[in-house]
This record gives structure tokens, sequence and C-alpha cells, in this order.
């Protein structure tokens, strides 16, 4: 069950630098090396959403740029060093609402599983009770990433936030 969550992807991948990385965020106890890798993704820069970068890098190159564009690249990055060290990972979409003019409000959180159970996470502030943090949300996708979403046998890639926005209005229905 757990095993198929400690899948890479295309965009959670892994490199030569995030097994090093992950080495040296590690510690002798699961729950402090994820409050760590949380405090080394809070330490990277933060430039908002671009365009431009919007789920079109993989985790390496997340990782190499040395900054953030949001949520997306936060939790991607934590998938990766995460599996790296053998703890199974799911992606966790959510949507709060869209707005015509600004787009969509929502946040991605990571299920992480040890000590015989899932925890909720947030790669940017730690464990969480709830997705419901930022406001009240639905979960839109919980998966590898982004790009494995089936839902009634039809395969959807969110890698643009028109594509996220046509999708989440359907489920939001």
């Amino acid at each position: 069950m757990t095993s198929k969550y400690l899948q890479f992807t295309k965009y959670v991948n892994k490199s030569k630098e995030i097994l090093n990385l992950a080495n040296k965020l590690k510690l002798n106890n699961k729950k402090y090396t994820l409050i760590n890798i949380t405090k080394y993704l809070k330490s990277l820069p933060y430039t908002g959403y671009k365009k431009d970068f919007f789920r079109k890098r993989k985790s390496s190159e997340i990782l190499k740029s040395g900054f953030l564009t949001g949520c997306t690249d936060a939790a991607l990055l934590f998938m990766s060093i995460g599996k790296t060290l053998e703890y199974p990972v799911k992606y966790i979409e959510t949507i709060r609402k869209i707005n015509s003019h600004e787009g969509i409000e929502g946040h991605i959180f990571v299920d992480i599983y040890f000590d015989k159970k899932w925890h909720k996470y947030d790669p940017l502030s730690g464990f969480v009770k709830d997705y419901n943090i930022y406001g009240k949300c639905k979960i839109v996708y919980k998966g590898l990433d982004f790009t494995c979403l089936k839902k009634r046998n039809r395969l959807y890639c969110l890698d643009s936030l028109k594509k996220l926005k046509i999708f989440s209005q359907k489920v939001l229905r």
C-alpha cells in the first residue's frame, strides 16, 4: 500500500544533489528530519507565482535554482527529499476558491507515512491537523504529483494554471 508512494515521477525525481541534501538534513528521528527539511525549504528565497516556472520544473531543477515560486515547488522538493530517505509521501492538492480575475486560491500539502500511519504535513510550515489551516478547502487530488491525476478513467495533467482551473471547477461543483 505505501510502496507506491516511494516511486519517483517526472517531477518528483532523484538526483545526486537531492541525495546529498537529504543526507545532510537527515536526523535520528523522522519527525525532526521532516522539520529540518521544512526549515531548509523556508530558508530558500520565495519569488511568488511565475507563469514561466509553474509546474514546469522538476524537483532537481528547483533545488539547482535555489528558489521557490510557491507551494507546488516546495511540495515537489519536499517529496523528493522524503522519498530519497525512503519515507512514503503523497501529493495533496487543495483548492479554496477560484476567482475569475486572480486565478486559483489553494495550497499543496503532503501526507507522509511513518509510525504505521499517514500524517498531514505542510512542507512550508510542518504538521497540520487538517488541510483547512488556510481557509476551508476541498481536496482536488491525492497522488504521486500533479501529472498523475485520474478521474473517471480520464487522465488529467494539471501542468498549467488554466488546466488546473478547469479541472478544479469541475471538482468543486
